[in-house]
């Protein structure tokens, strides 16, 4: 049983300051001519928006009820607050710690008091410790991977033992989500990242993806690593005898079945709301078929924003990797690996947004810096000495 704030609440709270907080940040939000991540920023966002209108032409859903299902992502926003204030990479990075610390603090807090829901998004199901150890959501959990590549590239820049146990650390409590596709590629980036200077390191990395789904690995499930490898051992059994995994069933539905208004194929269906027939809808699939939208992230996106929203993603995703950046950057750009492999199964933009948010805004203020093109001061490293001085 849930024990903690009142949702009711904390979402009616969230539903007010959002607007508040686009109407506080519009003039960053108009003022996007010097920016690509900026522009796409706001292209996305527009997209969003005008998602809720279309959920309500197409699907007959009250605009009402799409704003609350949106607002969440709608968190996107969150940027041009960033570009306002103008933060620099210290206090960004301050900000990472201090989140990873509250991370920490609150999800030892609430495994202490499992299975007693504290806090944290499922606040209406049972805790289940089916994996080895009760599975735990708390909000924000993006900037626990964000700050685990951050110790780590901050170990392999300075050397320092201090960032190397802050790693493990964050590395510990990855494992202790008990999701295997984030625990997967977050070992495998980092096993890249740190032997990035030995020729085969690629064929080591294919070579334990392809043992993966190959070899059987007899563990006891008394543990969180042993419950993990024993249901993947189960699922890729299933996948051998004939049964197709339903990530794929998922994939092939959301992208050639749900949709079947051309201009639903453009501009998506928006974010469906449990009480209106939209919503009612994705339960029976979810009933019937076991499909969901948040399985399969770029499903997901292509289902909700239409092909528009799915190539903003992309090239939004695709810009980071263009770039070289400074030896103490590089945890950016492994975040938004991280991103781009863990979002085919699974749909973690919309609950990273904010992390998400902050990631881009440190690799804007980096592209900006390095741009010969650029036709205007840029103000944000007048103030952000350490960016500065990496590029100069």
């Amino acid at each position: 049983m849930y024990v903690g704030f009142n949702m009711t609440i904390l979402k009616a709270l969230y539903f007010i300051l959002l607007p508040i907080m686009g109407l506080y940040t519009y003039k960053e939000f108009k003022n996007c001519k010097n920016s690509y991540i900026k522009k796409r920023f706001k292209q996305l966002t527009l997209v969003i928006v005008f998602s809720i209108v279309m959920s309500w032409l197409i699907w007959n859903q009250p605009i009402s009820l799409g704003y609350r299902s949106t607002a969440p992502i709608l968190s996107i926003i969150f940027i041009f607050l960033l570009y306002k204030k103008k933060y620099t990479e210290k206090e960004l990075r301050t900000f990472i710690n201090v989140q990873f610390f509250i991370y920490t603090i609150l999800y030892l807090f609430a495994l202490y008091k499992a299975p007693e829901i504290v806090f944290g998004f499922d606040t209406e199901k049972e805790l289940s410790d089916a994996r080895g150890i009760f599975r735990i959501t708390i909000a924000n959990r993006g900037f626990l991977f964000l700050s685990y590549f951050m110790f780590l590239n901050n170990w392999t820049s300075q050397h320092s033992k201090k960032y190397l146990c802050l790693a493990g650390l964050a590395f510990t409590l990855i494992i202790m989500t008990t999701i295997r596709q984030v625990i997967f590629w977050s070992f495998i980036i980092s096993l890249i990242y740190l032997f990035r200077k030995w020729k085969y390191i690629w064929i080591l990395s294919v070579l334990l993806i392809i043992s993966a789904n190959i070899f059987t690995i007899n563990v006891k499930n008394d543990s969180i690593i042993g419950s993990l490898i024993n249901l993947t051992e189960e699922q890729v059994k299933d996948n051998k005898s004939g049964n197709t995994n339903v990530r794929f069933l998922e994939y092939e539905y959301y992208f050639t079945q749900y949709s079947d208004n051309p201009l639903t194929w453009i501009l998506g269906n928006g974010q469906y709301h449990t009480d209106s027939s939209m919503g009612k809808n994705e339960l029976k699939l979810n009933d019937s078929y076991g499909f969901f939208q948040s399985d399969v992230g770029y499903a997901r996106i292509y289902v909700q924003w239409g092909i528009i929203g799915l190539l903003l993603i992309i090239t939004l995703f695709y810009y980071p990797l263009k770039f070289k950046f400074p030896s103490n950057l590089v945890f950016l750009k492994l975040y938004i690996i991280y991103q781009i492999f863990t979002n085919i199964a699974g749909s973690w933009i919309w609950s990273e947004i904010i992390t998400i948010c902050v990631t881009f805004y440190m690799i804007d203020c980096f592209a900006l810096s390095i741009n010969k093109h650029s036709t205007t001061n840029n103000e944000i490293f007048n103030s952000n000495s350490r960016l500065q001085s990496q590029v100069s």
